[in-house]
């Protein structure tokens, strides 16, 4: 599942996005999610989103905050 879907209907500048994007893949890649994996990869993307809603915005943070809520 793109992450873009998720994002449909949510307000967020083009720099956020890109932020979102590259903690997204980051985080996939990190949990060893593959491109078929749609509803752990559906599961990142949610988790980054809701974040993001929380104020974080930098893609590493990010990254390291959904794996590690992965993880445990």
């Amino acid at each position: 599942m793109p992450i873009n879907q998720l994002l449909e209907g949510k307000s967020f500048d083009p720099k956020t996005i890109e932020c979102i994007s590259k903690a997204f893949e980051d985080a996939c890649r990190d949990l060893g999610l593959s491109g078929r994996d749609y509803s752990g990869r559906e599961s990142v993307a949610r988790k980054i989103i809701e974040l993001v809603e929380q104020g974080e915005c930098d893609a590493e943070d990010l990254r390291a905050q959904t794996v590690r809520a992965f993880r445990h």
